[in-house]
């Protein structure tokens, strides 16, 4: 189980790459509101199916409802670690061959 909790992360275009990676491992993942938020496959995000979701990682109670339903629920685990590696296969399928940012960079 990885937890991605990023909380007022000040720069609003950043799309983190790290739950991408976890998913594509397998491994359950559960990430803050935020970051469920600025990923480029939001959409695809479902609660309780393919990642848990803390949406105030400050809200104590709520976060400790969530870790805990991670680490009692054996088939919870199981099926987030499921449709989690079946959206990174759906995700990765489209993605791009290359980063356009690298080729922006690289023309400077």
């Amino acid at each position: 189980m990885i937890t991605f909790l990023e909380n007022n992360f000040p720069i609003a275009f950043h799309g983190p790459q790290i739950p991408r990676e976890v998913l594509a491992c397998g491994t359950p993942l559960i990430l803050s509101g935020e970051i469920c938020s600025k990923v480029s496959f939001a959409a695809e995000l479902a609660d309780r199916t393919n990642v848990l979701r803390a949406q105030d990682p400050n809200n104590v109670a709520e976060l400790a409802s969530v870790l805990e339903l991670a680490i009692t629920d054996r088939e919870m685990r199981a099926s987030l670690s499921h449709h989690g590696k079946t959206l990174s296969r759906t995700i990765e399928s489209t993605a791009l061959p290359h980063d356009p940012l690298i080729d922006v960079i690289r023309s400077m």
